[in-house]
């Protein structure tokens, strides 16, 4: 299935894929990794900064401002291992709004006409098994 499925999108909000990892509890932590290559070399060094001061230690945060953006990649990559941490648009699980698209008839007072009718049949079953007894 997992070759069938596309999960990228151009935007950072919730995605359709998401309700397919929800509905299989897929953890995402086993399959993805904050990588140099994968990750660290994509984004700003301040984003590298700040993941790893999120995920580690602020102190570990800090040796990085020092040092150039590869050598810091580099050394977030080091510090990430087995962290666990995933970037917000792996967290996001929010499954989105489900649109329907198609014509439907508003029947409002045809659906309550039949769950009156329904409850009456209830009853009166109920008032037969009364009566028996």
């Amino acid at each position: 299935m997992a070759a069938t499925v596309d999960g990228i999108s151009p935007v950072d909000r919730a995605h359709a894929i998401n309700e397919v990892a929800n509905t299989m509890e897929v953890d995402l932590t086993r399959y993805w990794k904050p990588t140099r290559a994968g990750y660290f070399e994509h984004v700003s060094k301040d984003r590298i900064v700040s993941v790893v001061g999120e995920a580690v230690a602020p102190q570990a945060a800090g040796e990085l401002r020092g040092m150039k953006k590869g050598d810091a990649a580099a050394a977030a990559e080091l510090r990430m291992t087995d962290s666990g941490w995933l970037p917000e648009v792996l967290r996001n699980r929010e499954v989105p709004k489900h649109v329907t698209y198609g014509h439907w008839d508003d029947d409002e007072e045809g659906e309550a006409d039949n769950a009156d009718d329904m409850q009456d049949e209830g009853n009166d079953g109920d008032a037969e098994e009364a009566e028996a007894a």
